[in-house]
């Protein structure tokens, strides 16, 4: 995969904005990667792990469990932290760095498959509906 210990693909979030889970930043902090071309590698703080490929080094090198979910370490925040944000938080303490291959486009099960045309088509409906209830004011 690149010659890189940690190679995803374009995987979509599961739920509204079903945008792509590709972030940059810390814990509490992550924004998306703006800017990134299509069909290119992109180096990422944090991705979904519904499909990546890691050298199996990263874990003999990394403590398990690798995937759990974790209370949020800010205090100031609630809920629990993902098992694909929090182990690429870990990862990147350690010091890997983790990179998404746009070009592989992967569908995210839930309860229908989750891609990028999901995320497109959920984009068109909430723009129209947006127009719609302007003319209606």
């Amino acid at each position: 995969a690149h010659n890189l210990p940690i190679v995803g693909t374009k995987v979509h979030r599961r739920y509204p904005p079903f945008d792509p889970i590709m972030m940059k930043g810390d814990m509490n902090t992550y924004t998306a990667v703006e800017g990134w071309e299509d069909g290119k590698l992109v180096e990422v703080d944090a991705t979904g792990t519904g499909c990546l490929m890691y050298d199996m080094k990263v874990f003999h090198n990394m403590p398990g469990p690798w995937f759990k979910f974790r209370p949020n370490p800010d205090p100031d925040y609630t809920g629990a932290v993902g098992e694909d944000i929090g182990f690429s938080s870990d990862l990147r303490k350690a010091g890997y760095e983790i990179y998404v291959d746009t070009s592989i486009k992967c569908g995210h099960l839930s309860t229908m498959v989750i891609t990028e045309e999901t995320h497109w088509l959920y984009n068109s409906l909430t723009k129209k509906r947006d127009s719609l209830e302007k003319k209606q004011q």
